[in-house]
């Protein structure tokens, strides 16, 4: 395009959405400037011709007319609409508006999404319908001119209402947006928002200060590349750090290696663990036998009472039944003292009796005590093991190391009288005391152990792995460290060239200039030169005329060089100006690229290796 050519618009056209500049190629919206590198002139934009759409909202619903006035109001008060348009809204300005109310609030809402912009006409039905349509207001063929004439009516109201809170919405989103207030989303979703903010300031200084005519854009160049050596340095400290926390992970690596590992020291405890429950397991099974027999002895005294009592009932009834024979006959004392002597036999056989009664008694609760103990101390072993178990990841069988199968100890006896009390959890029956393996659930020797065997082996690879991946990453880091380095040698190399390609443009602008002002003193001197003709015109009119039409044809023909000469210039500056662009977007892009990368190496590093 012919730069040389252009005029800058006097007029400030609005740069909302779809608005329509001049003829001119250009213009000042920031919206509606083409693009250097690119022949299509149109903007994302553009209005787009839609079908009529059905406003939903309930605008005749007094309660939600109530909600959109007091909405609207709200946002013109907190954002000084009435300094803002030195005009004062009557208290009932949003319930019977008139056309002048409506058409400054229209005005200022329109002025917070394009402030740039200038209302030419009075008359809001010539201003208010193309600009609904550069928003894209979805429901502005709902809106006639007529009713724009007669804004306060009851049936134009509503609708005119909603349009304007609709306004009021797109405003508050537009300054959410300006104030950064959707930043901290986008890095949520992990889309780095900081270098596009940056180029887009630079990019908007730049077209504003054409737009003024300034071409010298060094200033702002100077604050871009400010701004992303902040950028960098804040990645650079966080670098920094990693490669801190990254040492520091390695010298606990390292000493974790060199160290007793924590492993070793659990499978020491389990091996003590096993050993102890195989002694508990035989200690069970000796006091199981010892019970048995003493419970078959009590059964045995207890039959011996039984059949002493019978013998000692039978012996008063026999001993009646001589007292009464002795009564009944005549005895002598040696009878008598016979007699005594045989019931002090039984006697003293009936108090050894009740005396291995009771020995044997104190000696079955000691037992049971003894058993009572030991079932305790067996519980809190496997309370151990399985407090151990669930920590390492094979406890319960839906645990990602367990493989489905269930290694979670139980007590079975507890759990078949889980409600009783006393000691009948200590026997499987009254006379028969538990097996080692009716006591467990699962088998220790055949399968937890080797099942924590082989597990054991699995974590030592996996260790030895993940040492092998730290080492990878700590590469990794190494390389693109040393890479973003030589691509900060290479952005300065470029920002060398970049100031002498604009030190060249200012050359030949400069000469261009002193072009201009020689073709001006020859212009000003073929002038003179006219003059002069015209005084010596008497001496010949016809040489003077054929003279003077020599002469303008060579004006003409020196204009005509003099343009297609600037217009050449132009259109060779525009042309460096675009490579320098395109080469600084490559370069951004690249730099971009390895922060991604990097960034990407630092979150794999910081990641815990898996068990």
């Amino acid at each position: 395009m012919g730069m040389s050519t252009v005029k800058r618009n006097s007029v400030r056209k609005s740069m909302a959405p779809g608005s329509q500049g001049p003829s001119s190629a250009r213009r000042s919206s920031q919206y509606g400037r083409p693009s250097m590198g690119m022949n299509n002139t149109s903007s994302f934009f553009t209005t787009v011709k839609t079908s009529v759409q059905k406003d939903t909202r309930p605008l005749k619903n007094a309660q939600y007319k109530q909600k959109m006035a007091t909405e609207v109001m709200e946002y013109l008060l907190e954002n000084n609409f009435e300094m803002d348009m030195k005009y004062q809204l009557p208290h009932n300005a949003l319930q019977s508006p008139t056309q002048k109310d409506f058409y400054h609030i229209f005005q200022w809402l329109y002025k917070r999404l394009d402030p740039g912009y200038e209302f030419t006409s009075p008359k809001p039905e010539t201003e208010v319908m193309p600009q609904l349509a550069n928003l894209r207001y979805p429901y502005s063929n709902s809106i006639t001119k007529t009713q724009l004439t007669a804004v306060g009516s009851g049936n134009t109201w509503p609708t005119l209402l909603g349009m304007l809170h609709w306004m009021m919405e797109l405003a508050q989103i537009t300054d959410a947006y300006r104030n950064g207030d959707f930043d901290a989303a986008a890095e949520q979703e992990g889309v780095g928002i900081e270098s596009e903010k940056i180029v887009f300031r630079y990019m908007s200084k730049c077209y504003n200060a054409w737009l003024a005519e300034n071409d010298d854009h060094e200033e702002f160049e100077q604050e871009m590349q400010q701004a992303f050596e902040e950028r960098d340095a804040g990645f650079l400290e966080e670098l920094h750090q990693l490669e801190i926390e990254n040492a520091a992970i390695k010298k606990e690596l390292e000493d974790l290696n060199e160290s007793h590992q924590p492993l070793q020291k659990l499978q020491e405890e389990k091996a003590v663990l096993e050993e102890d429950a195989k002694k508990f397991g035989i200690y069970i099974s000796a006091m199981d036998a010892k019970m048995q027999r003493y419970t078959e002895n009590i059964e045995k005294i207890k039959k011996e009472i039984v059949t002493a009592q019978a013998e000692l009932e039978k012996t008063e009834k026999q001993k009646a039944t001589l007292q009464a024979q002795v009564d009944a006959q005549g005895l002598t004392p040696q009878d008598i003292d016979r007699m005594n002597s045989e019931r002090e036999k039984l006697n003293q056989g009936l108090a050894q009796i009740t005396s291995k009664l009771i020995e044997t008694q104190e000696k079955l609760n000691t037992q049971v005590a003894q058993a009572q103990s030991k079932l305790e101390g067996l519980e809190r072993a496997v309370s151990r093991y399985n407090t151990l178990a669930y920590k390492i990841g094979i406890t319960p069988s839906t645990a990602p190391k367990a493989k489905g199968k269930e290694y979670e100890l139980q007590i079975l006896p507890l759990q078949d009288f889980e409600g009783s009390q006393g000691e009948n959890k200590l026997v499987a029956d009254s006379r028969t005391g538990y097996q080692p393996s009716q006591i467990l659930n699962v088998d220790l020797r055949h399968e937890v152990r080797p099942f924590l065997e082989k597990l054991r082996q699995e974590i030592g690879v996996n260790i030895n792995n993940a040492v092998d991946e730290s080492m990878k990453h700590a590469e990794l880091i190494d390389r693109v460290t040393e890479a973003l380095a030589d691509k900060k040698d290479e952005l300065e190399t470029l920002e060398v060239k970049v100031r002498a390609v604009n030190n060249e443009y200012q050359e030949l602008k400069d000469t261009m200039q002193e072009e201009i002002n020689m073709s001006n003193a020859e212009m000003e001197k073929q002038a003179a030169n006219l003059q002069q003709m015209r005084v010596n015109m008497s001496k010949g009119a016809l040489e003077a005329e054929q003279k003077l039409q020599s002469i303008s044809i060579e004006y003409d023909e020196f204009l005509q060089a003099r343009i297609h000469l600037r217009e050449k210039l132009h259109s060779e500056t525009q042309k460096i100006v675009a490579e320098v662009v395109d080469f600084k977007i490559h370069v951004q892009q690249s730099l971009e690229e390895f922060e991604e990368r990097v960034d990407k190496a630092a979150q794999e590093n910081s990641a815990p290796p898996p068990l």
